[in-house]
């Protein structure tokens, strides 16, 4: 009969403290502490921000309770604050323009609003793309993936606004 070998001691993974302390809770079947009050707060802030729809607060509460995610929940908590806050400012510019390009008076403002839109998209991609690609974390506004929107021609992005009625979020 073969034998399988784990190799040499040393290449035994170090798990952190905080990760025992939660695995040794979970194995004695225990639920893991509770939300810190704090945490939560924040927490429903962005989801209000957002306006999240209950599914996908409920998918982001089962992932950030699990082992592997657990850890990161505060550092990826502050990237969504950031792209919360991000999206907000470039919805209310982007409902600035609109008001804008209805008034014959203002259109000398145009370029300035579309310059501070194209500012406003770049640093809202920012913590777009952090959740995405470090913690695999979809941004969305009423529950549409924003990158989508983010990528998307400016004229394209005024005209799904207006066609769809979109109202700005609310904060």
């Amino acid at each position: 009969a073969e034998s399988l070998s784990l190799g040499p001691r040393s290449a035994v993974m170090h798990i952190p403290e905080a990760d025992k302390k939660l695995m040794k809770t979970r194995a004695e079947g225990k639920a893991p502490a509770p939300l810190d009050d704090q945490l939560a707060q924040r927490l429903e802030k962005v989801w209000d921000a957002l306006e999240m729809p209950m599914l996908d607060k409920l998918g982001m509460v089962v992932k950030y309770s699990e082992l592997e995610h657990a850890s990161h929940l505060e550092e990826s908590l502050e990237a969504w604050e950031l792209a919360a806050s991000a999206v907000l400012a470039r919805e209310k510019a982007l409902h600035e323009l609109i008001s804008i390009k209805k008034d014959a008076t203002k259109s000398s403002l145009v370029p300035v609003a579309e310059s501070s839109i194209q500012i406003l998209s770049r640093e809202c991609g920012k913590p777009v793309e952090q959740l995405l690609l470090l913690y695999g974390d979809v941004v969305t506004l009423r529950g549409m993936p924003y990158a989508e929107d983010l990528g998307a021609p400016l004229p394209q992005v005024l005209d799904r606004l207006q066609n769809a009625g979109r109202r700005l979020p609310r904060r």
